[in-house]
């Protein structure tokens, strides 16, 4: 694990690479998995502004999941900021798998 604010410790969700948040489990500390989609979010945004979209919503899928999980205001006040950025590609099918996770998670709380 690397130091605070480092994005080391993030895995991908489908392949464990480094970049991308990890799921919110058991395990995690609650203020933990909410400063990891904190982290998430931003980095999202960042793959965004590197012209990367499809990057930036597979990092957003995690986020979604782990604020889903804590609940936590400011990720999902994040997830909105990436996702009205994401309007440019909202006829991609990633984006729209972005609004499907959204609604899950909406219906979950």
């Amino acid at each position: 694990m690397g130091t605070p604010g480092s994005a080391s410790g993030l895995g991908k969700r489908t392949g464990g690479n480094a970049g991308t948040a990890p799921q919110a489990d058991s395990t995690t500390h609650p203020r933990q998995a909410v400063q990891r989609a904190i982290v998430a979010a931003d980095l999202a945004l960042a793959r965004l502004q590197m012209g990367s979209p499809e990057a930036a919503s597979d990092v957003l899928h995690q986020c979604i999941d782990v604020a889903g999980a804590t609940r936590a205001r400011v990720p999902t006040a994040r997830i909105a900021e990436v996702r009205r950025r994401l309007q440019p590609w909202r006829s991609e099918g990633f984006v729209g798998d972005i609004d499907d996770h959204l609604r899950e998670a909406m219906l979950a709380l």
